[in-house]
């Protein structure tokens, strides 16, 4: 077993041009020898070759489940993934992962490894310097910036620099400082990642105009939960209260965030 893992996971870094425009069809391997990057430090694992824009609930529990048994085994671990769903499951590995004692890098590119100018080069290598940092807990590296993983948002689609910070925080690999453990690792919660996701969760955005029937249709479908992305630092319009006393009574668990 070699030190460092790659989890491929397809995206546009991998991508070729066909006639269906472009598929992810380039390896590992591949990409790291178009980025100048040694490959035999790296155990490499094709997870899938796929668009970000179709990965799904189960290839997410595949990507949680590889990385969970191999934090223990190797001294850091990056993913390569599409740019376009890149930021949540990036935010998705932090739960579960951002306490562990190794960094996580997750990159990818808005250009395939494969085009002339392609941003591809930076990132990777970017990244690679990451795993052997010192750093630890999970970060997404792109644009030639490394980003906390649960803090990373896209926020263009045709600049290479496409990814911020959501609180304007990079991280410097010239002078990395180990990070300690996540608040919800010192209140004594860690998700366990052998449990799986849970699919039946419905992602509820406020809007002045929304009715109260959109609560009627939570639970005829059998939602599980509903992340609620309120106004302000959490605001509820007062005539929604009831619906969600009620349904919270039923079982039906509702998680709140912010639109801001």
């Amino acid at each position: 077993m070699k030190n460092y893992l790659i989890i491929s996971t397809g995206g546009t870094i991998s991508c070729t041009n066909s006639v269906k425009g472009l598929l992810p069809t380039i390896s590992a391997e591949q990409i790291l020898r178009l980025c100048n990057t040694d490959s035999s430090e790296y155990d490499i694992t094709v997870l899938s070759q796929t668009d970000s824009t179709d990965i799904d609930t189960d290839l997410l529990n595949k990507l949680v489940q590889l990385t969970g048994s191999s934090v223990d085994k190797y001294k850091g671990i990056l993913i390569l993934h599409g740019t376009d769903t890149l930021e949540a499951t990036a935010s998705l590995l932090s739960a579960y992962f951002d306490h562990c004692d190794i960094p996580v890098a997750i990159t990818g590119s808005m250009l395939p490894a494969e085009s002339q100018n392609s941003d591809a080069p930076i990132n990777v290598r970017t990244a690679v310097s990451l795993l052997k940092s010192g750093l630890n807990g999970v970060y997404v590296v792109i644009g030639g910036k490394v980003i906390k993983g649960s803090k990373a948002v896209k926020v263009f689609t045709d600049r290479v620099c496409a990814f911020y910070s959501a609180d304007e925080t990079y991280i410097s690999l010239a002078s990395p400082q180990k990070c300690e453990h996540t608040p919800l690792t010192q209140q004594g919660f860690v998700p366990d990642f052998k449990k799986g996701l849970e699919p039946r969760i419905f992602l509820l955005r406020f809007s002045p105009v929304m009715g109260l029937d959109i609560f009627d249709y939570i639970e005829q479908m059998d939602y599980r939960g509903c992340i609620i992305s309120g106004y302000g630092a959490g605001g509820v319009p007062i005539r929604f209260y009831d619906k969600i006393k009620t349904l919270s009574e039923k079982g039906i668990i509702f998680a709140m965030t912010s639109q801001c």
